[in-house]
């Protein structure tokens, strides 16, 4: 659960055997841990218009913007043994 948003990531709540932790976190790293976790992610309306918007018009960051929605699609997986990171 993201519990607060700021410009150098998010703070994450953790929650398990030792008890619920708040963890700062960039946000890729809290994305892949909310989908190794099956966690649900939420965002903000306002996040969610402004990324609209970021899409919109010429520019170059649009363009990156609108091409990360056309990319193939990735798998994300736990590695079972440290000799799967080596792939």
């Amino acid at each position: 659960m993201v519990d607060d948003i700021s410009h150098e990531g998010l703070r994450v709540m953790l929650e398990g055997a030792p008890g619920v932790a708040l963890v700062d976190a960039r946000s890729s790293d809290a994305l892949n841990l909310a989908v190794l976790t099956d966690a649900p992610v939420f965002a903000a309306p306002d996040v969610l218009a402004d990324c609209i918007d970021r899409q919109a018009g010429d520019s170059a960051e649009a363009a990156l913007l609108r091409r990360a929605f056309t990319g193939d699609p990735m798998t994300i997986r736990r590695a079972e043994r440290p000799e799967d990171l080596r792939e």
